[in-house]
């Protein structure tokens, strides 16, 4: 008797496991055609047109065209917010996690296989790029610091670091893959850079001793130019008319420069020829002049100013040192920005003089 009621519970354990089987055979068949139903053919949206089909209403057109001027990527389309916009997507629609990327990547057949499987979870990507380089970005938070690019069969998680510096993070790369290093030579601008004392002193409409103070901010002077605004305290004035015992200097101090690069815009920062850094509290002596319609003084050559030591030595201060600047491209790329320094030691009769020859030549011009 026990053994046929142990054969009727294998029966019906059999039964139960087989129901159970064709049940979840069943959901996974509908949980696949639904993806299938709804999975994005991302070469339909190659451009705006498609999305602006779907636009039901003047103001999903409007916003539309304010997503499309939003160029800074060059050609591309933002799809992911287009969606949105035009109700393909919720707009509460959750964005992807690296965490998830990197465990698709365990399993990673290839770059179209992994974008089904992220838009599943994102609906979309954020950027569809145009052009032939096949970039493709997925954001990964709000703020948009952190990225998921696919360019060149190279995937790479590119995000700010604490400083706010782009970082670049390889997470997959073909085999054949080799990274390749630029070098870009920022030209110096012709300041008429000269290191005779008589032409730095006839140039000058001031020339003052004296020492740093603070320094209050920086300027933007001009679309790339940027100057650094100093307090000078003057001990002393050698030369032009000035009544206050402290002044303001704008110094440039960097330029901001854009390079492109695989559709891509790299802005990076020249350091200015003037000098290598301000020491406040040290003795200096600057030869400036006025500008129309601004308070504060400006360099009258370069260079334009004379430190000393303790000892009244004297050292004309300038760019010395070759700076340097590296990006790491989304596909592994490196790009290395170069300004290189003035390279006028040679030419430089002021340096090692002293305090007291300076002032007797200035007086003596």
């Amino acid at each position: 008797m026990k053994l046929r009621y142990r054969q009727f519970y294998v029966i019906l354990f059999t039964i139960a496991a087989f129901l159970l089987l064709a049940s979840l055979l069943w959901e996974r068949k509908g949980i696949e055609e639904v993806i299938a139903e709804h999975e994005l053919d991302m070469a339909e949206y190659t451009n705006y047109d498609k999305l602006y089909a779907l636009a039901e209403s003047e103001e999903q057109k409007t916003e539309l065209n304010f997503l499309k001027a939003n160029d800074i990527y060059g050609s591309g389309v933002w799809l992911r917010q287009g969606l949105i916009i035009v109700g393909e997507l919720p707009s509460d629609q959750r964005r992807v996690t690296l965490e998830e990327v990197k465990d698709k990547l365990t399993t990673y057949v290839d770059d179209v296989t992994l974008m089904k499987q992220l838009n599943q979870i994102a609906g979309a990507p954020d950027w569809l790029g145009g052009g032939e380089v096949g970039r493709v970005y997925y954001v990964l938070n709000d703020e948009g610091t952190e990225t998921i690019h696919f360019s060149y069969g190279v995937i790479s998680y590119v995000y700010q670091d604490s400083n706010g510096a782009e970082q670049v993070e390889l997470l997959h790369k073909p085999d054949q893959y080799e990274p390749k290093t630029y070098e870009i030579i920022l030209n110096t601008p012709d300041y008429g850079i000269t290191t005779d004392l008589a032409e730095m002193a006839k140039k000058a409409e001031l020339i003052v001793e004296g020492r740093y103070e603070n320094k209050l901010g920086t300027t933007q002077r001009t679309s790339n130019l940027y100057s650094d605004e100093y307090i000078f305290i003057v001990d002393n004035v050698l030369y032009g008319d000035v009544n206050e015992t402290k002044i303001s200097i704008s110094v440039p101090s960097y330029e901001l420069h854009v390079r492109p690069h695989d559709d891509r815009y790299y802005e990076v920062r020249a350091a200015g020829p003037y000098f290598e850094k301000i020491e406040y509290g040290k003795s200096y002596m600057l030869f400036l002049r006025s500008q129309a319609g601004f308070d504060d003084y400006i360099q009258a050559s370069l260079p334009f100013q004379i430190s000393f030591d303790e000892g009244d030595i004297a050292t004309l201060d300038f760019l010395r040192t070759d700076s340097e600047e590296v990006k790491i491209a989304p596909n592994g790329d490196k790009l290395v920005f170069k300004r290189d320094a003035l390279g006028i030691e040679s030419s430089d009769r002021i340096s090692g003089m002293s305090r007291g020859q300076i002032i007797e030549k200035i007086q003596a011009r």
